[in-house]
Formats: structure tokens, sequence, C-alpha cells
């Protein structure tokens, strides 16, 4: 009789141990099969994108004026040329930004209007990255 006793007794400690693995298990598997390492790059960019516009926005909150481009015109005392069009990277993609210089709030992008002050928008991958994206 106290065989039986010990044998049900292990077998419980084996059903335990299986359930407290399937647990982990349940935890970790999903938790690296979230494809987050081919994620980082884009979301990365797609970051910056939006740094970039932000700042650009905050720059005119405070100044009341876009940032000025004067390494082309250092002659501009009222700061009115505003960058607007394509500024290469270290590797060769573009990043283009699009500035309301009528302040009306809307710019036009292609056959879109967007409300913003500032659009900025890249392509990673073959992908369109927009600021105004959520």
């Amino acid at each position: 009789m106290t065989s039986a006793k010990q044998s049900k007794y292990s077998l419980l400690q084996i059903l335990i141990l299986v359930g407290a693995a399937f647990i982990v298990l349940s935890i970790v598997l999903p938790a690296r099969s979230c494809g987050c390492s081919e994620a980082s790059p884009k979301t990365k960019v797609a970051a910056q994108v939006r740094q970039i516009a932000m700042a650009t926005e905050a720059y005119y909150s405070d100044y009341q004026e876009f940032p000025a481009l004067d390494n082309l015109n250092k002659n501009n005392a009222r700061r009115k040329l505003y960058y607007s069009g394509p500024l290469e990277t270290h590797d060769g993609e573009e990043i283009h930004i699009k500035v309301d210089e009528d302040l009306d709030g809307l710019i036009t992008f292609k056959e879109e209007t967007v409300k913003a002050k500032v659009l900025v928008w890249t392509k990673y991958k073959d992908e369109m990255l927009r600021s105004w994206d959520k």
C-alpha cells in the first residue's frame, strides 16, 4: 500500500513539473517570436521622421517662424527661406521635409491635404514612412 501512495505522489510531482514548464514556455515563446528584431530598424527610422517633424514644429512654436537655410543665402535677414525638400542621409536615403509656408494649417502631399505645419517622409525598403501616419 505504501508503494501505491508513493507512485501517486511521484505522478503528482511530475504533473506539477510539466504544468510549470508549460506556463514558463507559454510566457517565453511568444516573446521570442514577436519579430521584434526585424521591426527594430523600421521603427527607428519612423521615430526619427516623427522627431524631425516635432523638432521643426517646436522651433516654429518658439520663434513663430520655420528654421531658415542660412547656408544658402547669407543675406537672408528676415529668415524667410525655409527648408522644403530632400535631405540625404548617411545611408543614401532621402528625408523629405515640407513646411506650411502660407501658415493656413494645411499642406498638400500628392493628392492628399494634411492638417499640419510640417510634413516629413522617407522611404524605408520601398515603404513610405510619413510623420503624419499613426
